[in-house]
């Protein structure tokens, strides 16, 4: 939004060419920033119920952009040109560590979206059918399709230095086309806005999943805590806005919610319930689960180091 939407009179600019921490460019990224919050915070606070339409919406216009994203890399593979020639050429070899490390907790990040089922089905009418349904369709946009996406876009901006935040990628995006057609600028504008709009819509969802788990484990109002969750992403993104980097670093507690506490909580279950389970085996032992959670502590502890050293 920074670099395509001006704010009033003032001039866009280009806070990821920014060297220094108190500039102009920096000012206008922290008004957007309360701006965007704003927004979402207002969201949090109306619930589910009251933006059924303005997350229906979001969610067709989310597979529309990612399709568009997925056809126009489609079309620069098969005619041999570069989805974005502006971009520096790369002489990092396809298999690197660094990528490696920005990678895998990008897609852990990505398929979090567990977590905030049970708070999105319990607002659906007919449960015992839609709430499957929105499982079943969601496991498959997220695995197939953003799968096949990052597979494609990747091939399309293969050899060249592509930003954290690959949807930048398609700034001047021009189709080989010269002097550049609408359409190319309307997907250029799609593309690069729809980051900051899958924050806007998909945020409150979050939050709100995230407050109601709260609110079962320390008794307070929910408004409030809805409001309390907010705090420490602004204060964040104050002084973090590479939201490619800032998604990595969030994929990171995957290892810790997913790979770690499971294997604990097994073994305290398996101390706490005494008697045998028919379902027990050899992936019950306490030495797997202790092996599971020293090899994850050390992958959570290389992949912190890689992505720390790319800031």
């Amino acid at each position: 939004m920074l670099n395509n939407i001006p704010l009033g009179t003032y001039e866009t600019c280009n806070i990821y060419e920014d060297q220094f921490f108190y500039t102009e460019c920096r000012y206008k990224y922290w008004v957007w920033l309360l701006v965007v919050m704003a927004i979402m915070a207002t969201l949090t606070f109306m619930g589910l119920k009251n933006q059924k339409f303005i997350q229906k919406f979001s969610t067709f216009a989310r597979i529309f952009i990612l399709l568009v994203m997925l056809i126009t890399s489609l079309v620069a593979l098969f005619m041999e040109e570069p989805l974005n020639p502006s971009l520096p050429k790369d002489g990092v070899p396809e298999l690197s560590f660094q990528n490696i490390a920005m990678g895998v907790p990008l897609l852990k990040f990505a398929t979090g979206f567990q977590s905030i089922l049970a708070s999105v089905t319990k607002e659906m009418k007919n449960k015992t059918t839609t709430s499957y349904l929105s499982i079943v369709l969601t496991s498959a946009v997220i695995f197939v399709f953003c799968g096949s996406l990052g597979v494609v876009t990747g091939s399309a901006l293969e050899g060249y230095q592509a930003p954290s935040l690959s949807t930048l990628a398609w700034s001047g995006y021009s189709a080989g086309i010269l002097p550049r057609p609408l359409w190319t600028v309307l997907v250029e504008y799609f593309v690069i806005l729809f980051p900051a709009f899958n924050i806007l819509t998909s945020g409150p969802i979050t939050a709100i999943a995230l407050s109601e788990n709260i609110a079962s484990m320390v008794p307070c109002k929910q408004k409030f805590l809805r409001g309390v969750v907010w705090v420490l992403p602004l204060v964040l993104s104050f002084f973090f806005y590479d939201m490619g980097k800032a998604a990595a670093f969030a994929g990171l507690t995957a290892y810790y919610v997913v790979f770690i506490s499971m294997p604990l909580i097994h073994m305290v279950a398996r101390r706490q319930v005494t008697q045998k389970s028919p379902y027990e085996g050899w992936h019950s032992s306490e030495v797997l689960a202790w092996s599971i959670i020293v090899f994850v502590s050390f992958v959570f502890i290389l992949n912190t180091y890689y992505l720390v050293t790319t800031l």
